[in-house]
């Protein structure tokens, strides 16, 4: 995530009028060198933030070059890289091939787990690394800390993991053989081994369309069930989908009758990135929306039986974006007062600003947070997009993804004051 070498960015945080200091919204300047911090100024991009019970902050994603590489950053609680992480705060795997992170889940004992795609040739496989708390490959997890499987098709990909309580690995993607997909999830055991007591063999695939579908964010509930959130087509058209699995990897007939739920949440195509649960079991996903030919942020609640929640914006549906552009919502995390927040890609002009924006529980924007609940982040002028969002210990809001600074694309975080 972000870098140490933030001293000489001149950033511009482009806020709508009207915010006052050390306010909701606000960034937090106690963190990095303004309440921002980049890293890898060599290039790379990030996709996901986990947090440590120490407070520090890993982030994932992958180098910019010819043959791309894993890579990690961590940061102390108060945006600094760790130096007792990896090389200065930073790893990068090589696994031989074209190698994309795409998320992380950090284990009880501070173990780091990532899993992605790892690209060559003729096919691609799904990577489950696991990393030592000091940034080093755990040689007590599979080989040598690296586990590569797939689904028997020739392309896959791992875009989520989330952890049990017993601290099984799940993963969740997609499987294709070039023309249709499948949705994916694999089970893990502690050691690397597929978890046979999950679908026979570790591995569960779903037909959700007929044509082309992919997970991209997967939660394990409180009773141990599996949700994995993406989208999926019809008609050859996206809608946000959602699948939930019993924990032998059964389709739960619970949740939407068959254990699949599709939304439609506009005209056109939509597609589901990210999704938070609640503490009465609702669901909400977040992505992009197609709405009068623009894509906005799409935004739906489901109850925990997988039905869509009318009291939350118009019959459980949220159509919402910040200006005429292109916008996408990646993540959201649900606050302990019951408020959503939401950040994405805001189009601006010719570039990307990062975003961030903040409903009340039945979801109208909160006034009290940033302009009309919206705030917007621009580093340096270039084209920015946020990808995770996390909630620290302490409250503040923590917003990860990729920004350019002397056009290179770096690891970019910003914090947020939420109160």
């Amino acid at each position: 995530m972000r870098r140490s070498s933030v001293a000489t960015i001149v950033v511009l945080v482009t806020l709508l009028p009207g915010v006052a200091s050390a306010a909701p919204g606000d960034l937090d300047t106690f963190f990095g060198h303004d309440g921002r911090q980049t890293a890898f100024a060599n290039g790379a991009v990030a996709y996901a933030v986990a947090i440590d019970h120490h407070d520090r902050i890993v982030v994932a994603g992958s180098t910019l070059s010819d043959h791309p590489d894993v890579a990690l950053a961590r940061f102390t609680p108060g945006g600094r890289l760790d130096p007792t992480f990896g090389n200065g705060g930073r790893v990068v795997t090589d696994l031989g091939a074209n190698d994309y992170a795409f998320d992380l889940a950090i284990g009880p004992g501070g173990e780091i787990v990532v899993v992605g795609e790892r690209s060559a040739s003729e096919t691609d496989r799904i990577f489950v690394l696991r990393y030592r708390p000091n940034g080093s490959l755990d040689p007590g997890f599979a080989e040598g800390g690296t586990v590569i499987v797939g689904f028997g098709r020739r392309f896959q990909t791992a875009n989520a993991v989330a952890l049990t309580a017993a601290g099984r690995i799940v993963i969740a993607g997609s499987t294709s053989n070039g023309i249709t997909s499948r949705s994916a999830v694999a089970r893990f055991l502690q050691d690397g081994r597929l978890d046979d007591t999950f679908g026979g063999d570790g591995r569960v695939t779903t037909d959700v369309s007929p044509s082309g579908e992919q997970l991209t964010d997967v939660l394990v509930q409180p009773d141990g069930k599996i949700v994995a959130v993406g989208w999926a087509e019809g008609s050859l058209v996206p809608a946000f989908s959602a699948v939930r699995y019993m924990g032998d990897g059964r389709l739960d007939d619970g949740f939407d009758w068959d254990g699949v739920a599709r939304m439609d949440v506009s005209v056109g195509s939509d597609k589901g990135f990210g999704a938070a649960l609640q503490p009465d079991g609702s669901l909400v996903i977040v992505g992009s929306a197609a709405a009068n030919g623009a894509d906005e942020w799409g935004i739906v609640r489901v109850g925990p039986h997988g039905h869509l929640d009318d009291t939350f914006g118009r019959r459980g549906l949220l159509v919402t974006g910040f200006g005429p552009g292109y916008d996408e919502a990646a993540a959201v995390v649900v606050q302990g007062n019951g408020k959503l927040v939401v950040a994405g890609r805001i189009r601006i002009g010719a570039n990307d600003d990062m975003g961030l924006l903040r409903l009340r529980p039945g979801g109208r924007h909160d006034p009290t947070f940033g302009a009309g609940g919206r705030v917007l982040c621009d580093f340096a002028g270039g084209s920015d997009a946020a990808r995770d969002l996390m909630i620290q210990a302490n409250g503040k809001l923590l917003m990860v993804g990729e920004v350019v600074f002397d056009r290179i694309r770096r690891f970019g975080l910003a914090r947020y004051l939420s109160k």
